[in-house]
C-alpha cells in the first residue's frame, strides 16, 4: 500500500514541516489564476478560493500522482500531530474516507450550521437530502475517491466545499467512510479536535492529536512524527 502524505500551508501561516511529505503551500505552490483557468477552486471558502487544498488536488493532477498512490493524508497546518502511531494504524486499512463527523444536514437545521451561508449553493450539486459534511482538518482519502472527485470538478469546471464534497461523492459511490470518533481506542490518539476555540500552546497535549494550533509556526508535525513517517511513506 503506497501512502502519499500531504501537508496543506494556507497564506496566513508559513509553518514548515520536516517530515517527507508534499507541502502544498498556498502561496508559492501555483498561482491563484493559474488554478481559477482550471478550474480548480472552491474546495474551501472561509479564507480564500483557490487556497491550499483546491492547488493539492491540481498538484496530484498534473504530477500523476494517482499513478503512484494508493491513499492519501491531508494534514492542515494547524493540526498538531506528535507521533506516526495514527497513521501507522490504518496502514493496512482499506478504507476511502477516514475522517470525523458525519451527520445529514437535516433540512431545519442546516441555517444553523455555521457553514451554511457558506456553501448553500453548492448543495444544487447533489441531491439535498443525502448531502454529508464531514471535519476534515486531518484526513485520508483513497485513490479512487480522489478521482471521483477530480470528475466532479472536470464535469462542473470547479469544487464544492470539501466539508459536504468527500463525504457526499463516498456516499453516492458507495465508498466506505470510517470516523476516527468511533475507534474504540479514539483517546489514544486525540486529545481536543474541535472547530473553535483556538487550543493555547500551554494547552496542548503533547503526546496526541490536537486541533486546532495556530502559534506553533515551525510546523505542526513533531520532529518524532517526522522521523516515523519517513519510514512509512
Amino acid at each position: 500500500m503506497d501512502i502519499c502524505y500531504i501537508k496543506l500551508v494556507s497564506k496566513a501561516r508559513k509553518a514548515k514541516s520536516d517530515i517527507d511529505t508534499i507541502v502544498i503551500d498556498d502561496t508559492i505552490t501555483y498561482t491563484d489564476q493559474y488554478c481559477v483557468d482550471r478550474g480548480f477552486i472552491n474546495l474551501t471558502k472561509t479564507i480564500k478560493t483557490p487556497c491550499a487544498w483546491d492547488k493539492s488536488f491540481l498538484y496530484i493532477k498534473e504530477q500523476n500522482l494517482l499513478d503512484k498512490y494508493d491513499y492519501f493524508w491531508f494534514i492542515e497546518d494547524d493540526v498538531y500531530i506528535p507521533n506516526s502511531n495514527l497513521f501507522d494504524s490504518f496502514n493496512v486499512d482499506s478504507t476511502d474516507l477516514l475522517t470525523n463527523i458525519l451527520p445529514l444536514i437535516e433540512v431545519d437545521k442546516r441555517n444553523n450550521w455555521r457553514r451554511w451561508s457558506l456553501i448553500k449553493s453548492d448543495i444544487s450539486y447533489f441531491d439535498i437530502n443525502l448531502t454529508m459534511r464531514t471535519f476534515n482538518p486531518l484526513c485520508r482519502l483513497s485513490n479512487r475517491l480522489i478521482k471521483s472527485i477530480l470528475d466532479f470538478q472536470q464535469q462542473h469546471n470547479t469544487f464544492a466545499f470539501h466539508e459536504i464534497l468527500f463525504p457526499t461523492i463516498a456516499q453516492q459511490n458507495n465508498f466506505s467512510i470510517f470516523l476516527f470518533k468511533n475507534l474504540p481506542n479514539y483517546r489514544q490518539y486525540f486529545a481536543c479536535f474541535r472547530h473553535r476555540p483556538v487550543i493555547s500552546k500551554n494547552k496542548i497535549l503533547k503526546h496526541l492529536i490536537n486541533h486546532p494550533v495556530k502559534d506553533l509556526y515551525e510546523g505542526q508535525i513533531s520532529n518524532s512524527a517526522s522521523t516515523e513517517l519517513q519510514k512509512t511513506s
